[in-house]
This record gives C-alpha cells, sequence and structure tokens, in this order.
C-alpha cells in the first residue's frame, strides 16, 4: 500500500466553494469550518480538493482516506467500514501525531462530501475519537457536525432499496458498547487475520464476540472449485477450530454436509433450519439462545453465506445478553463481517428487541452470569493463547506454553499460509494433534479433493439428483421447505432426515431445493468470491507506521 499520507488530490470531485482571491482569509475560513479533534493537532475538514485546498496543505499536513480505506459493496451498501480498516485508520493518525517532525503541525483529515466518502470517513476518526480519547458517539458527532440528523445513512446488502437504515449514530455506539466491553483491543490486534480469514477462499469466517461466536460460510461436503468459487468441507475447519476454542456449529440452511463429519471429531451440531433471506420462528429463536448460553467454548453459526441467517440471530444474543439495541447490534455485525443482516431481517430484529432486552434483563435477575463485563481478550488477539483439547473429554484448556517467537496462525485447511504479523506481538498459537489419526496437511488435501464441477458426484451417487429448476422462484423454495423447517425448529443435534450415503438431505428423489437452487445465500458468497482484493502482503500498513504499540494510549 502507498503511504497513506502522501495522498494525490483527488481529481473532478466538484467546484471550488470558496473565495481564493484572498489566500489567507481562504485558509482561515476553511479551518474555522474544521472540526477540532484535538485542539492545535487534529482537525476533520469537509471540503472537496480546489485550489483553496491545494493552498491550505502548504501550511497544514492534510490526508485523506476516501480512496485507499474504501468499502466493498455487493449492491448498494456502502459502509460501515469493517473493523480492520477502522484499526488501520487508527495506526495511520498516532503514527502522524508521534512523528517528530510533526510535533508542532497541524494534522487535517479532509473528505469528500459525497455521501458515501463522508459518512465513512466520519466513522474512522469518531471510532478513533471514542476508542482513544474518551469522546461518547453523541460528543464527537456534535463535534463533527452541527446538524448530525440531517447525515445519510448506510443500507443493508440487499438488492432492493431499503427502507431501513443505519446512522452513524448507530455505528459509533456500536463502536462504544463492543469497546467498552472490550470485545476489540487495538493494542492488541491482528488485523493481517482477520482480513486474511474474511476471504472465501481462506475460509470466509469472522468472530464477532471474542471467544464466543465466530460467523463463516457454510461448508459442503467436500472441498472443490464450484462455478470458479472455492467452497470448503467440513475438515478444512477442524484445526482452526480447535485451535480457537469453537466447540458448537449452529447449521441454519439446508444440509449441504453430514452433521457426522463434525459431531465424529468431538464437536457439538445443532441443525435449526430456515428459508434464505427469512426470519426464525419464536421456536427456533429460543432454541438458538439457550444453546448458546449454556456452550463451553466458541458457537460457529452459518446458514449459506453466513451473513443474512447468521447475523440475525448472532444480533438477537447481543441485544439479550449484551443490552445492544436492535440497530446497534446490526451496525456491529456490519463492521465485523460486513453485508449481515439483509431486508425484513432487520425489521424483525428491530421487532424483537424489546422482548430480547426484557428476557436478557430477567436472566440476570436469577443470578446467572455468562457475559463477562469485559472479556480478556479481544477478537483477533495476539496475546491470546492457543486452546488445548482433549480428544476423549472435549474439554478445553488454554496452553499457556510461549515459543519466544511468533509462530504461525492456525489455518483452514486447504487455504494459503498466512504472511507473518507484523508487528512486535508474539503468536503463541500452535498446531494441537489431531484426535483421529494422522493429519492430511492443507496442500495435500487441497489437490486430493479439489475438482472443477461435481458432475462425476451425482452420476456415482446411488439416488437420482434432479437439479432445481432454476426458475424456482424464493416463494416456491419457502412452501417447498416448510415440512422440513418445522422438524428442524426443535433443533436436535440428532434429527433425522432421509439422506444419501454421503450425508446431503434428499427429499424423494432430489436434494432439498435450498441445496441445489441458486439463492441470495450463493448469490452474495460469489460476489464475495470475484471481486477484486489486493492481497495482505500488499495492503500492509505504511512501513514506518508499523512500530511499537502508540503512545497515545487507548481506552482498553
Amino acid at each position: 500500500m502507498e503511504r497513506l499520507m502522501q495522498l494525490e488530490p483527488e481529481a473532478d470531485v466538484g467546484p471550488q466553494s470558496l473565495d481564493t482571491g484572498n489566500e489567507e482569509l481562504t485558509t482561515k475560513k476553511l479551518m474555522n469550518s474544521a472540526a477540532p479533534i484535538i485542539n492545535y493537532r487534529l482537525y476533520f475538514l469537509v471540503q472537496p480538493w480546489s485550489d483553496a485546498m491545494e493552498k491550505l496543505s502548504e501550511t497544514y499536513h492534510l490526508f485523506s482516506t476516501d480512496n485507499l480505506l474504501k468499502y466493498e459493496s455487493f449492491f448498494n451498501d456502502f459502509g460501515p467500514l469493517n473493523i480492520s480498516m477502522v484499526y488501520r485508520y487508527c495506526h495511520l493518525v498516532n503514527g502522524l501525531l508521534e512523528r517528530k517532525e510533526m510535533a508542532l503541525s497541524k494534522i487535517v483529515h479532509h473528505t469528500s462530501t459525497e455521501t458515501t466518502k463522508l459518512l465513512n470517513a466520519a466513522f474512522l476518526i469518531g471510532s478513533y475519537s471514542i476508542i482513544y480519547l474518551h469522546h461518547t458517539p453523541q460528543s464527537i458527532l456534535r463535534t463533527l457536525f452541527r446538524q448530525p440528523d440531517r447525515l445519510g445513512k448506510f443500507c443493508d446488502a440487499s438488492q432492493n432499496p431499503s427502507s431501513f437504515l443505519i446512522s452513524l449514530h448507530d455505528c459509533l455506539c456500536a463502536m462504544a458498547k463492543a469497546h467498552r466491553r472490550r470485545f476489540f483491543n487495538f493494542a492488541d490486534f491482528d488485523y493481517i487475520t482477520y482480513e486474511y480469514y474474511e476471504r472465501v477462499e481462506n475460509g470466509d469466517l469472522n468472530w464477532i464476540v471474542p471467544g464466543k461466536f465466530l460467523a463463516f460460510c457454510g461448508p459442503h461436503r467436500e472441498s472443490r472449485y464450484e462455478n470458479g468459487m472455492p467452497i470448503h468441507s467440513p475438515e478444512a475447519y477442524f484445526r482452526y477450530f480447535e485451535e480457537t476454542g469453537v466447540t458448537t456449529i449452529i447449521r441454519l440452511n439446508m444440509r449441504q454436509y453430514d452433521a457426522k463429519s463434525f459431531t465424529e471429531r468431538g464437536f457439538d451440531h445443532f441443525d435449526l433450519f430456515f428459508v434464505d433471506g427469512g426470519t426464525p420462528s419464536d421456536m427456533i429463536l429460543r432454541r438458538f439462545l439457550s444453546i448458546c448460553e449454556v456452550a463451553k467454548g466458541g458457537i460457529a453459526v452459518h446458514c449459506k453465506a453466513g451473513l443474512g441467517r447468521t447475523g440475525t440471530l448472532i444480533a438477537a444474543y447481543l441485544i439479550k445478553h449484551y443490552s445492544f439495541s436492535a440497530h446497534e447490534a446490526i451496525a456491529w455485525l456490519r463492521i465485523c463481517r460486513p453485508g449481515s443482516v439483509i431486508g425484513h431481517q432487520q425489521t424483525w430484529l428491530q421487532d424483537k428487541e424489546s422482548f430480547l432486552l426484557a428476557e436478557g434483563n430477567a436472566y440476570r435477575r436469577t443470578g446467572t452470569k455468562i457475559t463477562p463485563d469485559k472479556h480478556t481478550f479481544g477478537i483477533y488477539s495476539l496475546r491470546q493463547p492457543i486452546k488445548v483439547a482433549s480428544a476423549e473429554t472435549g474439554t478445553t484448556t488454554a496452553s499457556t506454553e510461549h515459543s519466544g517467537k511468533q509462530q504461525e496462525a492456525p489455518l483452514v485447511e486447504g487455504a494459503s499460509k498466512p504472511p507473518q504479523t507484523t508487528g512486535s506481538m508474539e503468536r503463541t498459537l500452535r498446531p494441537r494433534r489431531a484426535p483421529m489419526g494422522d493429519r492430511v496437511c492443507g496442500i495435500s488435501r487441497k489437490v486430493d479433493t479439489m475438482r472443477l464441477s461435481d458432475e462425476d458426484e451425482r452420476l456415482n451417487n446411488n439416488h437420482v439428483i434432479v437439479p432445481a429448476d432454476h426458475r424456482t422462484t424464493a416463494t416456491a423454495v419457502a412452501n417447498r421447505s416448510r415440512s422440513e423447517a418445522k422438524t428442524s425448529a426443535a433443533g436436535s443435534a440428532t434429527q433425522q432426515f432421509s439422506t444419501t450415503d454421503d450425508g446431503l438431505a434428499v427429499t424423494g428423489s432430489s436434494i432439498n431445493q435450498e441445496a441445489v437452487t441458486h439463492t441470495q445465500g450463493d448469490q452474495l458468497t460469489q460476489i464475495k468470491a470475484t471481486r477484486h482484493r489486493t492481497s495482505t502482503a500488499d495492503a500492509a500498513l505504511p512501513g514506518d507506521l508499523i512500530r511499537k504499540q502508540s503512545k497515545v494510549k487507548s481506552a482498553c
């Protein structure tokens, strides 16, 4: 990545808004309109690039992230930026403030008046102010804007226009609550690991609550390429889940792999099916919450894409047990896993908010405490020790062994090896012994199991597999799946379906509609898999900004 401080001015961003006839006066007007974040040091300015801005740059240090920290959209969505980008931004600002040669300089973060860029830039500097300067969401919004209520809002990742919007205030409140409960700690945050595993080819997974919830894309029967998109088998996730303390898997979509793959490895596995793009029944909601409330380790939740249904139920847990509002829970999900919670799933959460908050208050009055006031380690912690499990008992314990040198992050089998994390923090992760036989190395598994198509799999199956008509509508899928949904709503890990020998759910002579129909989840995953991404190595922070922890201490 190019140095963030040496940005080229944006071209053709709009007409000049100030009279440049009197340069000194113009400079003063610009700075009078800038919001002071740290008096005499750091400012936020909403102003298109112009001759006046060019002149201002001769006196002040200007920088912009508009064209570097960019949101990758699915459809009409444009933010908020993910937590790794917030970390990058905070590193940038702290690096500028610490530079000896800039000790007397005034630093100005400037952004365009374009709504998409303005909101994301404000989210970045607002988050910085909450984390490092002890601002509240309300106080920083008042500092940044005279009329924050008139700002635009973020929308979801659906194809259709959305009437349910998330405000900048919602996003900053989510950051403040997550920071207060130590969901993350930027003094101990592995941004390279976040960016690596977020990629579809490397597992497409994101931690939402440290040690508790991980959202990921639904596995398939075996690892292979399908329509040019990499998909992973349950076995691909074993090592990563074991090393990060995951003990429970909850599947929300119809079967595309045999649950025995997980249960025979020692994981608990539950099926709570509801239709892609839909909302859960009250029975499924209660079952999900009860499973999560008694689970001893981390819980990996997936649907097809791991965005809509997955995000909806994790958000419900956040509302009940962490007292997030529905808007704040949705915002935090999208900060961790962009694209989460889609369409009427948003209004469902809003409708359930008061019920879930009341349920949470009643639960806490019983004296049962399952959520810490502050988590010991945040998501993607560099200091968190590896979880070492007993194959016989299935219990997990934390290993405190340190090798004295940085070690490898846990891998999703078949994924490429992640680059070494930059910085002085040491990783304490090491592979643990596989409880069942010798492990097959990731590269070998990738070569052995990868196929260009699954046509041979269908021909060799004892059952006749009839693909669903590609014109099948979402309504038809919902109607076709009602009988299965009634059974799966009970959430039993031992539910019985008519299955093929390879564990795929079969209805009559065909795989269940959702398993073969191109659904919303499939579309979102394909978009995520095919859009251009900068490699982790190329996207590293500027060399002179990768340094020991900032002297501007986090509130953590």
